[in-house]
C-alpha cells in the first residue's frame, strides 16, 4: 500500500466524503420527489442531518483531543459508508412513517459523519500548515473549504446523473464502494502520521464556548445561515426547477432529463461558489490595507 503525505491524504479523504455527501443529497431529493414525497417531508428528512451536525461541531473538538484527528477522519468516513449502505436497503417507493423515520435517522448519521470529517480535516490543516510562513494557514483553509464545496457541487451532478440511469439502491451502493476505496487507499497514510494521531493535540484546553464574543456571535449566526440556505437551495430550488422543467414552456422534458438539468444547475453554482472561496486570500492580498500575514486570527 502506497504512503502519501498527510495533507494530501486528508484532502482526498475530505473530497471523497463531500462528493458522496453532495450526491446523496440529490439522490434522496430527486428519488423521493419522484415517488410523491412532499417538500415538507423532504425538509423533515434533512432536519436531523443539520441538527446532528451542530452537536458534532460542539463535541468533536474534545473527541479529537482525546482520540486523535485520525480517529475523527476514519470514524466519519466509516459512518458515511454504513449510512449509504443502510439507506440503499430502505424501501422508499411508498411513503410510510417507518420509512421516513429510517431516512431521518440515517441522514442524521450522515450529518455526524460529515462534520467529524470536516473538523478533523480542517484541524489537521492547522497542524500541517507551516506556522513560520505568514498567511499559509488562512490560504490552506480557504483552499480546502473552497475546493470541498466545488467537489460537493460535482457530487450534486454525480447524484443527478446516477439516478437518471440507475436505481436508488444501486446508486447508493456505488457511492459507498467509492468511499470505501478511497478510505483503503489513504488509511495507512492517515494512521501512521504523528500529526494526525493523539500526539498532534498540542492545546491544553478545548473550549466549547469561545472567550471571544464575536466568534460566538458568528457561530450562532452561521446556524441560521446554513439552515436557511439548505431549505431554499437544497430543497426549494431543486423542486422548483423540477416543476418548471415539467411545464409546456420548456417542452416535453422527461424525468431523467430534468434530473440531469437540475443537477447541472446546482453543480455549476456550487462549483463557482467554491472557486470564489478558494480565491479569498488572493483577493485580500490585492485589496486589504494590511498584509494578510499581519491580519489577526483571533478576531481582536
Amino acid at each position: 500500500m502506497f504512503t502519501f503525505s498527510p495533507f494530501f491524504s486528508v484532502t482526498i479523504i475530505y473530497w471523497a466524503l463531500m462528493l458522496t455527501d453532495g450526491a446523496l443529497r440529490m439522490l434522496i431529493l430527486l428519488h423521493l420527489h419522484q415517488h410523491g414525497y412532499s417538500p415538507f417531508t423532504l425538509a423533515y428528512i434533512f432536519l436531523l442531518y443539520e441538527f446532528m451536525g451542530i452537536l458534532t461541531n460542539i463535541t468533536a473538538g474534545r473527541l479529537g483531543k482525546r482520540f486523535g484527528l485520525s480517529t475523527l477522519l476514519i470514524t466519519g468516513v466509516c459512518l458515511q459508508i454504513i449510512s449509504l449502505l443502510a439507506l440503499g436497503l430502505i424501501p422508499t417507493h411508498v411513503e410510510t412513517a417507518s420509512t421516513i423515520i429510517l431516512l431521518i435517522i440515517f441522514q442524521g448519521i450522515c450529518g455526524i459523519a460529515k462534520d467529524l470529517t470536516k473538523i478533523g480535516s480542517k484541524t489537521a490543516t492547522k497542524f500541517l500548515s507551516n506556522s513560520e510562513k505568514g498567511g499559509i494557514l488562512f490560504t490552506n483553509i480557504s483552499w480546502l473549504t473552497g475546493s470541498k464545496n466545488s467537489v460537493k457541487g460535482f457530487g450534486f451532478f454525480l447524484g443527478a446523473t446516477l439516478i437518471s440511469f440507475l436505481s436508488f439502491s444501486t446508486c447508493l451502493f456505488i457511492l459507498s464502494a467509492l468511499l470505501f476505496f478511497f478510505l483503503c487507499m489513504f488509511l495507512k497514510s492517515i494512521v501512521i502520521s504523528d500529526v494526525l494521531s493523539n500526539k498532534s493535540n498540542k492545546s491544553e484546553k478545548v473550549a466549547v464556548i469561545s472567550a471571544n464574543r464575536q466568534i460566538n456571535n458568528l457561530s450562532v449566526s452561521r446556524i441560521f445561515l446554513f439552515g436557511g440556505r439548505d431549505i431554499w437551495f437544497v430543497i426549494g430550488v431543486p423542486i422548483f426547477l423540477l416543476e418548471a422543467f415539467s411545464t409546456s414552456y420548456f417542452g416535453d422534458v422527461n424525468s431523467d432529463s430534468r434530473f440531469f438539468l437540475v443537477g447541472g444547475f446546482l453543480a455549476s453554482w456550487v462549483v463557482f461558489y467554491g472557486f470564489i472561496q478558494s480565491r479569498v486570500p488572493s483577493f485580500i492580498r490585492k485589496n486589504a490595507i494590511n498584509p494578510i500575514e499581519k491580519l489577526p486570527l483571533d478576531g481582536q
